[in-house]
């Protein structure tokens, strides 16, 4: 991240992590693929958790084969989120150094 308070890709008033993964219009592209594995709706702070850490055990189906459908799914998303914030923010440290450069 850069030393100033906004986002330089956007310039919004804050630069913040949730302002770059859940709202920065820059990334929408990017964000795309997350967007749709979730419904096509809004990301908010709360999905995040979900896509890290997978469902709670307690949240699980008893029955083995929704289970292992549900698991699945939580890895496919987490997969998506993994690779979006890889993405995200291995361009956003090259975007920085080419403007540390001029």
């Amino acid at each position: 991240w850069t030393a100033d308070p906004w986002c330089e890709e956007c310039q919004q008033a804050e630069d913040t992590v949730e302002h770059t993964l859940l709202a920065c219009p820059y990334w929408s592209e990017e964000r795309s693929v997350l967007v749709a594995a979730v419904g096509d709706r809004h990301l908010e702070v709360g999905d995040l958790t979900g896509m890290v850490c997978g469902p709670a055990l307690a949240d699980l189906p008893e029955d083995s084969m929704r289970r292992a459908k549900l698991l699945k799914e939580a890895q496919k998303l987490s997969d998506y989120f993994r690779d979006f914030v890889e993405k995200v923010l291995g361009r956003k440290k090259e975007l920085e150094r080419a403007r540390q450069r001029r």
